[in-house]
């Protein structure tokens, strides 16, 4: 046994949870931190151009380039369920099928959906609320984060999951962190001084990502002797249940992802009846606020794995004590969160954009739109929780209850009675209700499966 795979044993085994949480989530959590600041960085740059439609164009691209992180997370999340409980299993060799499967399942996505934009790109910007003064906008910006980018974007995010799944949090952060600084950097050049406008954004993504995924590819050629991982085509395989395996598990967070894309397509129409700068408002206010997403998600993928390994070997008091852990932790960090929010919207309203109406109505959107914030991180560690154990099919519940029933039914009614006024209170509404649906299966399971259940035989 390597000296490696000594570490790994030790952090996933004995050393104490606090310890073997800080170890395993806080890298993930400050690479996340990276990520909010780069996605960021697009809309306050381009914010400072003082053109609500080309911000608006962020807006509309959004649920397109998000779906390159639902096939991402699909793949990437499911094979680390996978690997992790595989590994606690001692079955080194599904775990390296699994890496495999997910490298060449999440490749082959990544083409399918860039064809399909080539194919019907008019068709799909229409659909999401692109307009005549927004659509040309819209269209450079995709162009190259999607159809020059996109395979880099999966990939990157790919990797890094398959990293973190063996226990290697920091090669994966300092993946993230990579093409979030560079993407950082080359924004201002491309935006304005070869005066690119959102385009220009659109190129340092891609770019950004591209670097990413070399980093990524060079690590796995340096630990390829050292690791159970392998991006070998030759390990690739569908058989043996590993891609229905990696499918089921990964197929909530995925499908969650895939529901925030439509959830905000449907925002998207319903603020464009009101006017451009309503859009704008509410594309700067969902990354603002959506920060909290990223952390979460940070400490939700950062714990999976220690999660997994320990569910798969019985050892199930060190996985409620992770639980308790964590949830307890994610908690006291949305409230500071959603205090410094609420404090300071006014604020961050004018760094992201010059022009006053829309300004003002950014800090008003902002103030109400953080009222999801519990709801909505607390989702991402119990769902995490489930997937870590290979309960997926209340991970698909809940993620088909929040997104796919409960926040559509209160956008659209809340519109419809309240005006603007009660679309701004939608999500706040919808995930405060998922919580508490949450917080009742967690109960049945702890009680039935993870108190007194046994562990799969079968990772």
């Amino acid at each position: 046994m390597s000296n490696n795979e000594n570490i790994n044993r030790e952090l996933f085994e004995r050393m104490p949870i606090r310890r073997a949480f800080l170890t395993l989530a806080v890298p993930t959590v400050l690479s996340q931190v990276i990520v909010i600041v780069y996605s960021l960085a697009d809309s306050f740059f381009v914010g400072r151009l003082g053109d609500p439609q080309q911000v608006a164009a962020l807006t509309i691209s959004f649920p397109i380039f998000n779906m390159l992180t639902a096939l991402a997370n699909i793949f990437g999340i499911g094979a680390a369920s996978v690997i992790s409980r595989s590994l606690g299993a001692g079955n080194s060799e599904r775990a390296r099928k699994a890496s495999a499967c997910a490298f060449w399942s999440a490749a082959i996505s990544a083409g399918l959906m860039i064809l399909v934009l080539i194919l019907f790109m008019k068709e799909v910007l229409t659909l999401l609320g692109a307009t005549a003064d927004t659509y040309a906008f819209t269209r450079s910006y995709l162009i190259w984060v999607v159809l020059f980018g996109g395979l880099p974007t999966e990939l990157s995010l790919l990797l890094g999951h398959l990293l973190r799944a063996e226990g290697r949090t920091k090669a994966a952060s300092i993946g993230m962190t990579l093409g979030g600084l560079l993407n950082i950097a080359l924004d201002p050049l491309f935006i304005f001084y070869f005066h690119w406008g959102v385009g220009g954004a659109g190129i340092a993504t891609m770019a950004a990502n591209t670097a990413s995924m070399v980093f990524f590819l060079g690590v796995f050629f340096r630990i390829r002797r050292h690791t159970v991982l392998s991006l070998s085509p030759k390990d690739f395989t569908v058989r043996q249940g590993i891609l229905a395996g990696i499918v089921s598990v990964g197929l909530p967070t995925g499908l969650n992802t895939c529901l925030v894309n439509l959830d905000n397509a449907l925002m998207s129409g319903l603020t464009a009846a009101y006017s451009d700068q309503v859009v704008a408002a509410y594309g700067i206010t969902q990354k603002i606020t959506t920060a909290t997403i990223h952390i979460s998600q940070g400490m939700a993928q950062g714990i999976l794995p220690l999660i997994g390994y320990n569910y798969s070997q019985g050892r199930l008091t060190r996985v409620r004590q992770t639980n308790r852990f964590a949830l307890r932790t994610l908690l006291i960090f949305t409230i500071f969160f959603f205090a410094a929010i609420e404090a300071s919207a006014a604020s961050l309203s004018r760094i992201f954009i010059d022009e006053p109406a829309t300004a003002a109505l950014t800090g008003v959107f902002m103030r109400c739109w953080m009222f999801c914030a519990f709801g909505m991180c607390l989702f991402q560690m119990y769902n995490a929780i489930f997937q870590g154990v290979g309960l997926w099919k209340q991970a698909l519940l809940l993620t088909i209850c929040r997104l796919g029933i409960l926040f559509p039914a209160a956008s659209l009614g809340l519109n419809r009675f309240l005006g603007l006024q009660g679309l701004m209170f939608s999500q706040p509404l919808s995930d405060t209700l998922t919580l508490f649906l949450c917080m009742a299966v967690y109960h049945k399971v702890k009680i039935n499966q993870l108190c007194g259940g046994q562990a799969p035989s079968d990772p």
